[in-house]
């Protein structure tokens, strides 16, 4: 069964879109709109995702989907940047983008400002996420980051391990998400049964009446599933 996401309210992207244009200078407004037009760009990357969906002919449509959505969203960030330099969540935001940008675009024309639009993203995430002091958004934006990018030299499963272990430490294994990640890395590291393990403890966390259907279940079970396989 594919996976569809819940669609947004019908005027949530012209609410968004009307407070940005009504001061450009609006940090949070402008904030808002990165993040609306970022969670859209994440809804057509979870389209492609082979773990989620059958692949078919409108994934090309999905990937250019994504694109857009994801360069007007850096175009939004890189201004926010000029507002606020000394942010570093706003980077990091920015850097995790980056890198899902990046590697989008290493299958289009735009292959070779692709790869390095990843790899300066991958380059902050990893500076960002090496300080002892590296919030749980930093480290859920490289772990995240590690796992997607593209191509592989780009990966390492050994540092996203134990950034990934960090991050599920500081959330006190209680989210689900950060499960996830945690069994993602496991799993790129070669540790199938840790990662299937690591995934039913994340499932075990979600509500009795979690939706079957919904993306967190349908991954973490998957997860599950390779180890128990």
């Amino acid at each position: 069964m594919n996976w569809r996401p819940r669609k947004p309210p019908g005027d949530a992207a012209d609410n968004y879109e009307a407070a940005a244009a009504a001061d450009r200078d609006d940090a949070r407004a402008q904030y808002d709109l990165a993040v609306f037009l970022s969670g859209e760009a994440l809804t057509y990357i979870n389209m492609l995702n082979p773990d989620l969906n059958v692949q078919g002919p409108e994934h090309a449509a999905y990937r250019q989907q994504a694109i857009g959505l994801l360069r007007r969203c850096l175009g939004i960030r890189a201004h926010l940047m000029t507002l606020n330099p000394t942010s570093l969540g706003w980077t990091s935001n920015e850097a995790y983008e980056q890198v899902l940008l990046g590697t989008l675009e290493q299958e289009t024309a735009e292959a070779a400002a692709g790869l390095r639009l990843a790899t300066t993203g991958i380059t902050t995430l990893r500076e960002l996420a090496a300080s002892p002091d590296a919030t749980p958004d930093i480290l859920d934006n490289a772990t995240s980051a590690l796992l997607f990018v593209q191509p592989l030299r780009l990966r390492d499963p050994a540092w996203t391990l134990t950034a990934a272990q960090r991050l599920v430490s500081l959330t006190h294994r209680r989210r689900p998400d950060c499960l996830l990640t945690l069994a993602q890395a496991y799993h790129q590291a070669g540790r199938t049964d840790l990662a299937a393990a690591t995934a039913n403890e994340g499932l075990a966390l979600l509500p009795a009446t979690a939706a079957r259907r919904s993306r967190l279940w349908k991954l973490l079970s998957t997860e599950a599933q390779r180890g128990a396989g």
